[in-house]
């Protein structure tokens, strides 16, 4: 993910905003633990080999290894292509049970005049996601950048084709989305009425769309960094805090994502939230263990 990404992020004011008042509807406080999900934008990379994954681990095993260390992964290839039942066979059974693999919307979808309304390509995509089963995870949709708020009735319209038998987040790149408090609040209530999840997408240059609105039982956040800069650390502080407040209010999970520069170095990121989470929360977790320890001990 590119849009927004600042020059100097040393500059920006990476604070985050107040959480809107929609949020306490989907706050559960009965809920007893909460689920912290966190993970990368893929597995593939050879440069994690000594650092997330053993040196010596094959290309056919990085997933296997991947899942070992994170809880999810947001998948994006499904944006391009819909892979055969059997790839998704292959993947699952490469990870542990508690791993979600969270799949992008395809593009002739998202990026149709009608969002694929009236056609067969919504129940075609949830079809062949339907076959992750228990390791299915919200699906995300990153709308174009000429998504405007004109077309909130076509948003609509997609939101009852795709009804309630599985979860979907949705990104909002335009910035009419968020000018103004009326835009903003009736895109969550439109979410949250039909039961799905606003993409919170924390990045440098676009501090409109870190807009903290959470309209479902669970959050999912697009983090995207900038090389290991000091700020990356102190934003995931921040975040941690909003996850420490959410999850004691009752919200059920958390997807937090990670981008980073070419995918480098978002075991670092990661490793660095979860050291600073302690022993004794109330909400559920795991992170990556990096094997190089020069790289550990920069984080600290």
């Amino acid at each position: 993910m590119q849009f927004g990404k600042p020059d100097n992020p040393g500059v920006v004011d990476f604070t985050l905003t107040k959480a809107p008042a929609i949020n306490s509807k989907s706050f559960d406080k009965s809920s007893l633990s909460g689920e912290l999900y966190t993970g990368g934008t893929g597995w593939g990379m050879k440069d994690w080999k000594g650092k997330l994954y053993p040196e010596k681990t094959p290309v056919k095993s990085f997933l296997h290894e991947y899942g070992k260390q994170f809880r999810t992964v947001e998948l994006n290839s499904l944006f391009y292509n819909i892979p055969k039942p059997v790839t998704i066979d292959n993947w699952r059974e490469a990870v542990p049970n508690d791993f979600r693999f969270c799949p992008k919307i395809l593009q002739y979808i998202s990026h149709s005049k009608k969002l694929g309304v009236d056609t067969d390509r919504i129940i075609n995509f949830q079809d062949t996601i339907a076959l992750f089963e228990d390791n299915l995870g919200p699906s995300f949709m990153q709308l174009p950048p000429y998504f405007d708020v004109s077309r909130y009735s076509i948003l609509e319209k997609f939101l009852e084709s795709w009804g309630n038998s599985l979860e979907l987040a949705i990104e909002f790149r335009h910035p009419s989305w968020f000018d103004s408090d009326i835009h903003l609040d009736r895109m969550l209530e439109l979410l949250h009425s039909h039961g799905k999840g606003a993409v919170i997408t924390d990045v440098g240059g676009r501090r409109d769309v870190c807009h903290m609105g959470v309209t479902s039982d669970y959050a999912f956040i697009r983090f995207v960094g900038n090389d290991l800069h000091s700020s990356d650390f102190t934003r995931i502080d921040m975040w941690l805090q909003r996850i420490y407040e959410w999850f004691d209010k009752g919200l059920k999970e958390i997807y937090f994502f990670i981008h980073e520069p070419d995918n480098l170095f978002a075991p670092e990121i990661s490793s660095y939230l979860h050291a600073q989470i302690p022993f004794d929360v109330s909400f559920v977790s795991r992170g990556p263990i990096l094997y190089n320890e020069e790289d550990q001990l920069k984080l600290f």
